[in-house]
């Protein structure tokens, strides 16, 4: 004896809503990381790392770094004017 089709309709909308789901979540994950795709074992390390070199990114914009509170030259070293 067979199984009626009626008894698999709910397995088939099961089915497709965890693919929906899955679907989604990969395509909101893969928005957040800006369009790339996610990356994998990303340890604390790595977190702050990234959060850093993002920093410094957003920073180049600014006075420029500094050394122990002396501002550094157009050279790269730090001006000593300051203590002359």
């Amino acid at each position: 004896m067979g199984v009626p089709f009626e008894a698999l309709i709910p397995y088939g909308i099961m089915l497709a809503m965890f693919g929906i789901t899955g679907a989604g979540m990969s395509k909101i994950r893969h928005m957040q990381n800006g369009g790339k795709r996610g990356r994998h074992s990303v340890d604390q390390w790595d977190k702050i790392d990234t959060e850093d070199i993002a920093e410094l990114i957003e920073d180049s914009d600014g006075p420029g770094p500094q050394i122990d509170g002396i501002p550094e030259g157009t050279n790269g070293q730090p001006n000593s004017t300051r203590w002359l």
